[in-house]
């Protein structure tokens, strides 16, 4: 992903095929400001999360690179003027926003969406009758596209990922990509380290009913050693 600050005449000169506008916007922008050690996925959760909070950042103006699905968002004064204050990241309160996440994208590290926030503010704060911001990240078109979490049905599915692993992998693992320890094995239960399922949620006549699938898919070089924790995966 990236975000920079650009003059809008380097903008208008870069306009080109993807690969050559991604090596000029780095050679003629300021991503000094930029201090994000996540992925780009995070930064489309947080532009998800700023549409159900009213703070609409998809629908900026696109600049075309030759295919859609790798389009910058552009930000100008205007854009400035409407979100700069919204984004200040004392908006927002991080137990309101794990909250959400465990609601609609599970298992993604509310730290990591504050800091993508926080990251926006800084950036806007740079827009002037001088410069604007460049904002792109691998999934940026499908956020775009996507509909509003708030407007999709409330009986979807809420699908959670699983992975049970042992008393080495598990510390070395968790906080990566958002893994978390949940707790012990289930008493009863035995698995190896890897094992991974995915655990839907669905509403059945009122009541909501949970369904477990196996989708581990092991590797001749994965650890193999019995597992001893119950981790939740970022889907």
């Amino acid at each position: 992903m990236v975000a920079v600050a650009i003059r809008p005449e380097d903008v208008e000169a870069a306009t080109a095929p993807y690969e050559a506008f991604w090596d000029y916007i780095h050679d003629n922008g300021n991503d000094e400001a930029f201090e994000f050690n996540w992925s780009g996925e995070i930064m489309d959760r947080a532009l998800l999360y700023l549409r159900e909070k009213n703070i609409d950042l998809t629908k900026a103006k696109l600049l075309p690179t030759g295919r859609d699905e790798l389009a910058f968002l552009i930000y100008d004064t205007v854009a400035k003027e409407k979100f700069v204050d919204k984004l200040d990241p004392v908006n927002f309160n991080q137990m309101e926003l794990g909250n959400w996440l465990e609601e609609y994208v599970w298992g993604t590290p509310p730290d990591g969406v504050m800091d993508a926030i926080r990251n926006l503010h800084v950036f806007f704060k740079m827009i002037d009758d001088e410069h604007v911001v460049v904002l792109h990240t691998d999934w940026i078109a499908g956020v775009i596209h996507s509909k509003p979490l708030k407007k999709q049905k409330a009986a979807v599915p809420k699908r959670r990922m699983i992975e049970y692993l042992c008393d080495q992998c598990g510390p070395r693992l968790e906080g990566y990509g958002g893994t978390k320890r949940l707790s012990d094995i289930p008493v009863g239960e035995a698995h190896t380290c890897c094992d991974t399922f995915i655990i839907t949620t669905k509403v059945v006549d009122g009541k909501e009913v949970e369904e477990s699938k196996d989708v581990t898919n092991r590797l001749d070089s994965w650890c193999t050693a019995p597992a001893t924790g119950c981790y939740r995966m970022k889907l």
